[in-house]
């Protein structure tokens, strides 16, 4: 076990010295490589994600309402929370 621990910090302190001797802007080796890939998937869901979580008419996100000021779920319409469009419609 301390063998396999031991093999895998040698690695990492080589790989290290490798990106102190050529700097690591833009870097091709297969480990930089890797994590740009997991990267770009990443962001890529992120970005895929917010895209699909646009708020649609008549729902409710959590903001600031715009009458009382407090935060809570209000409408993307109107800005105002359930309590104050239901004052607002009295």
């Amino acid at each position: 076990m301390r063998e396999k621990k031991a093999s895998e910090l040698e690695k990492e302190i080589a790989l290290a010295k490798f990106h102190e001797e050529r700097g690591k802007e833009n870097c091709s080796c297969s480990d930089c490589q890797e994590r740009q890939e997991i990267r770009r998937e990443v962001k890529r869901e992120y970005d895929e994600y917010w895209q699909e979580k646009e708020p649609t008419e008549n729902e409710r996100v959590e903001s600031d309402c715009g009458n009382c000021g407090e935060r809570k779920k209000v409408s993307v319409d109107s800005g105002l929370c359930r309590k104050c469009e239901r004052a607002e419609e009295e």
